[in-house]
């Protein structure tokens, strides 16, 4: 796995399998992502190709190409609720550049479409 993706993956892969994850309680910014949900590949070949990938729908095109099926969602994410180590590595991957959190049935390709402001709850 890729450097940058490799410590991501544990605790992403339940913070971006699970619902809208946005606290309303201080000022910062909010993830927008754009995301693929797919079986978990164990081919090291699949994996390969996906690891190859630098766009999301590079790995649109990868899971096409083997015939595997998928789910597309945006999903909005509070990058505070991510330890500090895996916010970093987040921020400095390319933009645009996908990052994937496998579970054991279903992985999770993410990649941060833009930038919102949360304004405190109080300031609404």
């Amino acid at each position: 796995m890729n450097r940058m993706k490799k410590p991501i993956l544990a605790f992403a892969a339940f913070l971006l399998a699970a619902g809208s994850t946005v606290s309303a309680a201080a000022d910062h910014e909010i993830w927008v992502l754009d995301q693929i949900i797919y079986p978990t590949q164990k081919d090291p070949g699949i994996l390969a190709e996906i690891e190859k990938t630098h766009s999301i729908d590079a790995v649109i095109a990868v899971l096409k190409s083997h015939k595997i099926r998928f789910g597309r969602q945006s999903k909005r994410l509070d990058p505070k609720i991510l330890p500090p180590d895996i916010y970093a590595q987040i921020e400095a991957l390319p933009a645009g550049e996908p990052f994937i959190a496998p579970a054991s049935d279903l992985s999770v390709a993410s990649v941060i479409v833009s930038r919102e402001s949360n304004p405190a709850a109080g300031k609404q």
